[in-house]
């Protein structure tokens, strides 16, 4: 253990007195989903529950996701849209893809 003395003299040390931060003043409005993130998320699909829209293809069951999941461009950026039903249940979860 050391005094608080000596953290002071131990930045003398240190290559650089300069301490560099990185600051992030705005909340992104929206954050985007990676194509192997909407692959996840479709590999979490039970039956029975939403669809999930994926540019123009729909995944409702196992199989839709086994035969089609390459329709889905792995290192491409995805915008995500839900939406509700009237009671507030979600009917739909549709990813757009970001060129």
């Amino acid at each position: 253990m050391f005094l608080i003395t000596d953290v002071k003299e131990s930045f003398r040390h240190v290559p650089t007195s300069e301490t560099v931060y990185n600051m992030q003043l705005e909340t992104p409005s929206e954050v985007l989903w990676t194509g192997a993130q909407v692959v996840g998320k479709l590999y979490r699909l039970t039956e029975g529950d939403y669809p999930i829209v994926v540019g123009s293809e729909v995944f409702e069951t196992d199989a839709d996701v086994m035969n089609k999941q390459q329709y889905v461009n792995l290192q491409g950026l995805y915008k995500m849209k839900t939406e509700f039903r009237p009671d507030g249940n979600i009917k739909s979860v549709i990813f757009t893809y970001q060129p």
